[in-house]
This record gives C-alpha cells, sequence and structure tokens, in this order.
C-alpha cells in the first residue's frame, strides 16, 4: 500500500563521523547551524502525575509460540528493562491451540492444557496476560470448509487485499480463522467455560486484573463477517454478555480495530443496545494510510500520527459522553510494515520518547508492537537482524529500541513543565531527577535517498536553585551508542548467525555505559545527533 510519509536521511561517511564526535561531549563545539533549546529546570515545582503508560503493555506473536523457551526468555529479557505488566497476543482460540473438539455425538469438548501452560508462564514471570479473544476455533466458526478440517492455500499475493494483515482467505501465515461463529449459542458457551476456567485455576480476585478484548481487527481481514461493522457488533454483544454472567467484574472491551476506526458508531452501539464495556480499545501505527485516520493533514506525520489519532478517540469519547472508559492503545508503533526493517534502528529511540511526550494524558496504556521477534504473520523472519517489530530478536539479541526503552523507564513518577517539545523532565519520589532530550529525524527507510546535513540538536539545561556544580550522567541511544546494526553489517547480514556471532552481537549491542558530567551553575550544553536519545539523571544527594 501507497503511504506518504517523510522522506529519510543518509550522511556521508566523514560528515557522519564528525557528528559522532561532536555528540561524544556535551560541552564540545556546537555546529553553526544546530539548533538550540534552552531548558531551565525548577526541582522544586510539584510536577504532575506521569503514569508510564507506553511501557504498561506489549503485544507479542500469536499465542501458541508462548510454548516456546525463547519467547519466555525474551519476554523476561524485556520485563528486566520495563514496566511489562500485560501481554497481548492472538489466536489464544485457535486450532493449534488445541482448545476444541467434538465429541461422538458432535458436541464441542474444551481442553484448555496449552492455554494453561501459556498463561502459567507468563504469571510466573510477572506479567498477566491481556486477553484478545479469538481467533475462531475451525470445529465452531461457520466457513464449512475449515469445520471439516479444511486449509485455504496460501494466497500471498492477493490484489485485492491490504497486504498489512491480509495473507490467505484465513488470515495471515498460519490462516487463522476468521469466520463468525456458526451457532452464537455454542461460542457463548465456549466464553462462559473459558471464563469460568481461568477463574477457577487462577483465582477470580487474580482474573479481575485482566483486560478480555473482544477479536482484532474486525475492520481489516481479521474478521470475516458481511457486513464486517455490523456483524462484529452482534459478536461483540455476545462475548461480553457471555463474560459478564460468568463475572460481572471482568472487564470487557473493544472494538480492537486498525487506524482507529468504528469509534463513533461502536461507542453508539453498545449505548443503545446496552452492552457491557468497561474500557475502549483501537490500533495506530505512524505510518497508517493517511486517508484511514481521521486527523488534521498537518499531523498525519510519522512523529505525531499515533498520539494525534489518540487525541481524536478521546474527542469522540466525549463526545459520546463515555470519557469514564479507560482508552487502551492494544496496538501501536511506527511501522506496521515488517519489510522495512524500522525495528532495528536508532530512530525509534526519538521516536517513542516523542509518543510519550505527546501522548501523556489521552490514554491509561498502550501496547508497542511487539516486544520480541518470536513472530510469524507474515511467515517465519527471514533473516535474524533487522528482524520483525520486535525490541529484540528472536535470539534474544537487544535492538536500539529495547534500549530505548530501557532509559525512559528510568522517568520519574511526576512530570515537571518543560519549554521544549523535545525534552521530558520528570523526578521520582527519592527527589532524583530524570530529564529525556531527543532529535526526532524522519524514518530512514529502504529505497529512499536524501542528502541531509544531519545536523545536532543542543539542549542549554540550567538548573534553578542548585549548588554551582551539580553531578550528573547521561546515557545515550544513537548510531554509535546501543546499536547492533554495524556489528551485524561487519559480520556480512548473517540471516541465521552462529553461536558464536550471536555471542559477539550480543556485546555490540550492549547499551552505552554512561558518562558522568559536571553542570555549573551558568549550565550546560548537551548534543544530542540527529534521531539520537539522551537520559541525563541527577540524584537527589546533589541538588543539596
Amino acid at each position: 500500500m501507497s503511504i506518504a510519509r517523510d522522506l529519510p536521511i543518509i550522511m556521508t561517511g566523514k560528515r557522519f563521523l564528525y557528528l559522532l564526535l561532536l555528540s561524544a561531549a556535551a560541552t564540545q563545539a556546537q555546529p553553526a547551524r544546530a539548533q538550540t533549546d534552552n531548558i531551565v529546570i525548577d526541582p522544586r515545582q510539584p510536577g504532575k502525575p506521569f503514569p508510564h503508560f507506553w511501557e504498561e503493555m506489549f503485544g507479542s506473536g500469536r499465542a501458541v509460540l508462548g510454548l516456546r523457551e525463547n519467547y519466555l526468555k525474551n519476554l523476561s529479557l524485556v520485563k528486566s528493562i520495563t514496566h511489562f505488566n500485560y501481554v497481548r497476543f492472538h489466536g489464544v482460540f485457535g486450532d493449534e491451540m488445541g482448545l476444541v473438539s467434538l465429541d461422538n455425538n458432535g458436541r464441542p469438548v474444551y481442553n484448555f492444557r496449552y492455554i494453561d501452560q501459556v498463561y502459567d508462564a507468563l504469571l510466573a514471570r510477572g506479567v498477566r496476560p491481556f486477553v484478545e479473544i479469538g481467533y475462531m476455533p475451525g470445529l465452531l466458526g461457520s466457513d464449512s470448509f475449515r469445520r471439516r478440517g479444511g486449509l485455504q492455500p496460501l494466497q500471498p499475493e492477493a490484489q485485492q487485499l491490504h497486504r498489512v494483515t491480509d495473507y490467505s482467505s484465513g488470515t495471515f501465515w498460519y490462516r487463522a480463522n476468521v469466520s463468525p461463529p456458526a451457532d452464537y449459542a455454542q461460542w457463548d458457551d465456549l466464553i462462559r467455560a473459558f471464563t469460568r476456567h481461568v477463574e477457577t485455576r487462577y483465582g477470580k480476585n487474580e482474573v479481575r486484573h485482566w483486560y478480555f478484548e473482544v477479536w482484532n481487527e474486525p475492520n481489516q481481514a481479521s474478521w470475516g463477517g458481511n457486513p464486517q461493522m455490523e456483524t462484529y457488533f452482534t459478536l461483540y454483544d455476545h462475548t461480553a454478555r457471555a463474560i459478564k454472567a460468568t463475572d460481572p467484574q471482568l472487564k470487557v472491551g473493544g472494538p480492537a480495530t486498525a487506524t482507529t476506526s468504528w469509534v463513533p458508531e461502536f461507542l453508539a452501539h453498545v449505548t443503545a443496545a446496552h452492552s457491557p464495556i468497561d474500557f475502549l480499545s483501537t490500533h495506530v501505527y505512524a505510518n497508517d494510510p493517511p486517508d484511514r485516520v481521521p486527523v488534521p493533514d498537518a499531523q498525519k506525520t510519522p512523529a505525531h500520527m499515533v498520539c494525534a489519532a489518540t487525541a481524536h478517540v478521546a474527542e469522540l469519547q466525549r463526545a459520546a459522553r463515555q470519557s469514564r472508559l479507560p482508552l487502551i492503545i492494544s496496538e501501536f508503533g511506527a511501522d506496521w510494515n515488517s519489510d522495512d526493517g524500522l525495528s532495528a534502528s536508532p530512530y525509534l529511540g526519538a521516536w517513542l520518547a516523542q509518543t510519550a511526550h505527546d501522548c501523556d494524558g489521552l490514554t491509561a496504556m498502550m501496547s508497542y508492537w511487539t516486544f520480541s521477534d518470536n513472530f510469524e504473520e507474515q511467515g517465519i523472519p527471514r533473516a535474524e537482524l533487522p528482524g520483525v517489530f520486535g525490541v529484540v530478536s528472536e535470539q534474544g539479541i537487544p535492538k536500539p529500541a529495547f534500549h530505548a526503552f530501557a532509559l525512559l523507564h528510568k522517568l520519574g513518577e511526576r512530570r515537571l513543565p518543560e519549554s521544549s517539545d523535545s525534552a521530558l523532565i520528570t523526578r521520582n519520589a527519592d527527589g532524583r531527577l530524570d530529564v529525556a532530550l531527543w532529535n526526532y529525524g524522519p524514518p530512514d527507510l529502504p529505497g529512499q535517498h536524501i542528502t541531509s546535513d544531519g545536523k545536532n540538536r543542543i539542549f542549554h539545561l540550567r538548573l534553578r536553585s542548585a549548588p554551582t556544580r551539580v553531578t550528573a550522567r547521561i546515557w545515550r541511544v544513537d548510531q554509535a551508542h546501543g546499536n547492533v546494526m554495524p556489528a551485524w553489517k561487519r559480520l556480512g547480514e548473517p540471516a541465521v548467525p552462529t553461536p558464536a556471532q550471536q555471542k559477539e552481537l550480543i556485546r555490540a549491542a550492549a547499551p552505552d555505559t554512561g558518562q558522568d558530567i559536571v553542570i555549573p551553575e551558568s549550565g550546560i550544553d548537551i548534543a544530542v545527533p540527529s534521531q539520537g536519545l539522551a537520559l541525563l539523571e541527577v540524584e537527589r544527594s546533589s541538588l543539596n
């Protein structure tokens, strides 16, 4: 699909080296044309609450991958550097989970063993499921061919379908069954049995912390009802009522649409139908088709699309008098096209920081797509790097986005005023200051070659009412820090790195160890290269 977007920046080798040398020292001479932001920080400001909504949840590959050892290792790795409390994935009812069979009389029989193993493993690692209800067990769906055990042939070049989701008449490489139920009485029984089972196994108090989201992107090829919207509303009504029949305190919501679609229609429907709803969920990506996301044209840029769309949804909630509902962006990311290789670019550091800055106050929780490259929607990934969507590769090699999440995790729980749109100033409960600074530059996408001057952005920081000399520490994510890709290229871009190469890549992917600096009374200049992210930390003891 053709998507308008900003064009990338490519620097010549000598100039790129020069800029890297400039960024190595915070107070080094600055390029004449560099943009300068003057920031005065008052540590005594009360600030406002700053929940870490952007790192609360991550998406992942489908449910059955949760049975794999490297999936669980990667989940623990990402959990170790973020506030990762929920994981969302497709296919918990998929046929490969072995959930539904028929007895001798043709009645459905349920087997929850694989679901239990996946949920047990998540909970043992401190992560709860954000339960995406779907897809359709073949034996319960209205697709008679699938009910008889058939599997449609893969159609990777289907011309009339959006490539983002459509790989076969059973969606995705693994051919998910996206048909509506053949019999809603059977579907309702499955939902009641499933929710009773998880409450019996894990306890009501635990499961009441979970979220139950009805389906995934029903406005795309991942829902086969016709007409899509009306049949999805029927599915939602049945599912939500069946969940509440088990326990009225369980949290249910939707519509989980792509491109923030159907929100006003969905809110009008649940109001008119008196359907249960506890949260509103939808999806948006920075490069979604501009004509499908209803935000002003000036905001249809990779830097601003996600938060502009989120703000628009929040406004639709207010117009529908449904602001009480938590708004959950249950999928977001910089790029829905895994072929672009953007997931391994340092670009994501500045992009993530801008998103955390702009989406503050708009959403209760966001789910970054995805935590790892254990992911097979478009088939088995062709190469370890740049990989697919994950912040770590399938074998656990950290990408720049992993380090960006780690730095942004350091931000405090209270946000202080800032005078720059490329800075976040926060304070922790112990009085520590953490300041994120970034220099957003357009994404570097394949096939686009435009020369740029690659300017640094200079942030002049000064602390108000502080000692004459304040010690601090700074960490970075940029082309020269926390970036595994140059090492991968030096190794010849191996699609499947050998064990020895994996170890070398993991060493090369190590985070920046940081640099101690002194902030004089007059302030200090911090240089951040294009697409770079820096995190400055000042302990409370240094401020006294």
